[in-house]
């Protein structure tokens, strides 16, 4: 497994991985159809991230942008088949590098809240945060669920 800078070389199998990921009929999964086919598409063009290749293939991928000088993660998966590898703890530690590099001392991350995400795959993502040492900052009502904005203090 290798973590390698985002490229436009990565943006297909980025958009292959993300349908992959794609909330079913069943209510499992995390992207719905407008990100997978409109906005994830667009984001990997403008913002800064790293993928997880096994051999050519991605099997995972994160992003951040900054927003009023805060830095935040834009979009992160990993393929179902690699969970729990430390894909994901491996791919978030490459950004809070270049996050701390860039000056800033905190990061951020939007999700649903627990309690939306209970019995869902969006607790096991909430759970994941927590476990890297990702604290609540506020919650907020978002477009179709409560919403938490995560922050971690970098060290």
């Amino acid at each position: 497994m290798e973590i390698v800078p985002l490229s436009h070389e990565h943006h297909e199998g980025i958009i292959e991985l993300s349908k992959k990921l794609r909330v079913k009929e069943d209510g499992s999964g995390w992207f719905l159809d407008e990100a997978t086919n409109e906005t994830i598409p667009v984001d990997i063009k403008i913002q800064r991230g790293y993928v997880a290749l096994e051999e050519d293939d991605v099997v995972g991928f994160i992003t951040y942008f900054s927003e009023y000088g805060e830095p935040k993660i834009g979009w992160m998966g990993v393929h179902p088949e690699h969970h729990r590898e430390g894909i994901g703890e491996d791919l978030l530690k490459e950004v809070e590098e270049d996050v701390k590099e860039a000056g800033a001392d905190e990061l951020y991350v939007e999700t649903p809240t627990k309690e939306e995400g209970l019995d869902s795959d969006y607790e096991r993502t909430y759970l994941f945060y927590e476990s890297m040492g990702f604290t609540v900052n506020k919650t907020f009502e978002g477009q179709s669920c409560e919403m938490v904005l995560l922050k971690k203090e970098l060290e």
